[in-house]
């Protein structure tokens, strides 16, 4: 684990990795549904613009609140939890492999 590593590769792959936790969170609430938002996070990637305005142009305020927007565009926010699960499979792990010993 290398969590600065993991932030700088975070932080220059974009909000692009979000896609899923968009999709699943504002896909609904996108006019054109989660086919729309779809394409919307697909054109952005290709003209790298910015992700925040292009949604904050198809997404009113009574929608999604600029703060809970750019919380759903953290993606340490998304991603943070994977400290929580190496250390819970490596708990896991050596349960199983003590119980394999003679």
């Amino acid at each position: 684990m290398f969590p600065t590593a993991m932030s700088q590769n975070l932080d220059a792959a974009g909000p692009g990795v979000l896609g899923e936790r968009l999709l699943a969170r504002l896909g609904d609430a996108h006019p054109g549904g989660p086919a729309g938002l779809k394409a919307l996070l697909a054109e952005a990637a290709r003209d790298e613009s910015d992700l925040t305005v292009r949604l904050r142009e198809k997404l009113p305020a009574e929608t999604i609140s600029d703060d809970e927007l750019a919380e759903t565009l953290d993606p340490h926010r998304y991603l943070g939890r994977s400290a929580q699960l190496i250390d819970a499979a490596r708990a896991r792990f050596a349960e199983l492999r003590a119980g394999l010993s003679p």
